[in-house]
């Protein structure tokens, strides 16, 4: 299952009748594991207002985005652990090494859903940080394809947006 996850504020539009319009309108959701990511939204809740504003981006096949937070959790220097997945030989992996702890560098988005969820606006400013304070070190990642720089840029701008207009990103 591809991610593709889009940014939003709590912000739509209504039509000639005063209803809320469905592409304008936000549903706040989480799974039980990361209940708090989507701060300062209620979860569950239906947000509606003017001006929504979307960035969307795709953020990889699920293997490929699996790759990508990889990557991300070996520069924020995440010691690989062996992981033991159910349908798969285990292998040494630094996302593992994240899902173990409480916080750290991109924690947030490498410990989290990879097909659905929100990530609210105090979430993303923390990830505007990280994302800030390592891209010298991702711009020097070797990439024949130029995949994860590209996708790093995407997530920085969308946290960055999100956290800077009191908006969200969600993956669907």
């Amino acid at each position: 299952m591809a991610s593709s996850p889009s940014l939003a504020n709590s912000y739509s539009t209504r039509n000639n009748e005063g209803c809320p319009t469905e592409d304008n309108t936000l549903r706040i959701y989480n799974s039980q594991s990361f209940i708090g990511r989507e701060q300062p939204f209620i979860l569950n809740h239906l947000y509606i207002g003017e001006n929504i504003d979307e960035l969307r981006f795709r953020a990889g096949s699920y293997s490929g985005y699996g790759e990508w937070r990889e990557k991300l959790a070996e520069l924020a220097g995440y010691t690989p652990i062996q992981y033991n997945p159910q349908y798969k030989p285990p292998f040494l992996s630094a996302c593992a090494s994240a899902w173990n702890m409480t916080e750290g560098p991109f924690w947030e988005l490498i410990n989290f859903s990879d097909c659905e969820g929100t990530l609210g606006t105090i979430v993303c400013r923390k990830l505007t940080l990280d994302f800030e304070k390592y891209q010298s070190k991702a711009s020097q990642i070797i990439d024949p394809h130029d995949r994860f720089i590209t996708r790093y840029n995407n997530w920085y701008e969308a946290c960055k947006v999100a956290g800077d207009n009191n908006g969200c990103i969600q993956f669907h």
